[in-house]
């Protein structure tokens, strides 16, 4: 194609060859880099947020201590407390799926991928159980995620309410309940032989108990608790004391903790004290950023090209970034708004022959962008 064209004595011919044929771009004489105003990763790139926060110490602590519990790994459960995690999950799905259909079976014991979906799925969910999962599995089709709330409570509280909107009274619940068990026996027994027989036994009463307090499918209790949290602290105690003091840690861990317990936010009262504030960044700064997306590229001319600006950008601080990209290899920059998509036009043929005032001004900028960098032609006058 670049032959042809070359035959065929063009002016100026344009290949996209997309980042992934990027050596493409040394057959060319100038390099147009296309990237976007705004990086999904990183944020804006002609301003920046300032947090104003004016909540008190201890109230920064609370904040500092729910992030760290949140990346915290906490203890391992024992095997018997993880088959009665994994119950009180399948019992969910199953009162869903049952309230559905009418189906008391679990599944058909004679089907060994169904048995394997359903012990593996719902294993996977359930052992790896933290804040902010979503309930739906590729083997467990009955239960859609979409139900889950947000309360944010470690452990999934959003069953509750998918819970609450399937399940009978009480009384047939209970035998709901023996149905389950008596459903998965065999196969509970023949994969946790050590720990079934006493979980099946327990895990109905367990259940109902955990049921009337309003506790979701490995959702901890105030007493299941207090040994995750004792943990968290002695693992984090020095690092907060360094942070936040001894005074504070001592005089305010309790009630962070008492409120993690109870499912209570700390936080949502001193909301009106944290403030946000745009500020414009410098334009050295951004050219850093934009040299760091272009990097790669040949040793050619190379325009920087920042498409689908979504705002008015300043002047100045353009002109500060354009100067500021020369000392990072880039031989210019050039700036294109967000206009309208290619696919919304065909709604109006005539927006294709006849450009808007604002379309139009940008092919004239971009062009004289890139006539101004392109070498002479051998007769002297511009490419």
């Amino acid at each position: 194609m670049l032959s042809r064209a070359r035959e065929w004595d063009y002016d100026v011919v344009i290949l996209d060859p997309g980042f992934q044929r990027r050596t493409l771009a040394d057959l060319g004489d100038l390099v147009l880099a296309v990237t976007p105003d705004r990086d999904h990763r990183s944020g804006p790139l002609w301003t920046e947020m300032e947090i104003i926060d004016r909540r008190p110490a201890h109230v920064r602590m609370w904040e500092w201590l729910q992030e760290e519990l949140s990346l915290w790994a906490p203890p391992a459960l024992d095997p018997a407390q993880s088959l009665m995690v994994l119950l009180d999950l399948m019992f969910a799905v199953y009162t869903v799926a049952r309230a559905e259909d009418g189906d008391a079976r679990v599944y058909d014991p004679s089907d060994a991928q169904k048995v394997e979906e359903w012990w593996e799925g719902v294993a996977r969910v359930a052992f790896g159980f933290d804040e902010g999962d979503d309930y739906d599995d590729e083997g467990i089709e009955e239960w859609d995620g979409e139900e889950d709330d947000e309360s944010g409570e470690e452990g999934g509280g959003g069953s509750r309410n998918l819970l609450a909107s399937a399940t009978p009274g009480d009384a047939e619940l209970a035998a709901w309940r023996a149905d389950f068990i008596r459903c998965l026996h065999d196969e509970g027994q023949r994969r946790h032989p050590e720990q079934w027989r006493e979980a099946a036994a327990s895990w109905p009463d367990r259940h109902r108990q955990r049921q009337a307090a309003g506790l979701g499918p490995g959702q901890r209790s105030a007493e299941e608790w207090r040994p995750v949290l004792n943990a968290f602290f002695d693992e984090i105690e020095n690092d907060a004391v360094a942070a936040w003091g001894p005074e504070l840690w001592e005089q305010y861990r309790s009630r962070w903790a008492t409120c993690v317990m109870r499912n209570e936010d700390l936080l949502a009262p001193f909301s009106d004290l944290v403030e946000t504030k745009e500020l414009r960044r410098q334009g050295s700064d951004i050219a850093q950023d934009l040299a760091a997306r272009m990097r790669r590229l040949p040793p050619r001319p190379v325009l920087g090209v920042l498409a689908r600006a979504r705002h008015d950008v300043d002047a100045h601080q353009f002109n500060d970034t354009a100067e500021a990209v020369l000392e990072h290899g880039l031989s210019g920059l050039a700036l294109l708004p967000d206009l309208a998509e290619w696919t919304d036009l065909w709604g109006d043929l005539s927006s294709l022959v006849t450009p808007s005032p604002r379309a139009a001004t940008t092919s004239l900028t971009l062009a004289q962008a890139v006539t101004a960098l392109l070498p002479r032609s051998a007769d002297g006058e511009g490419a």
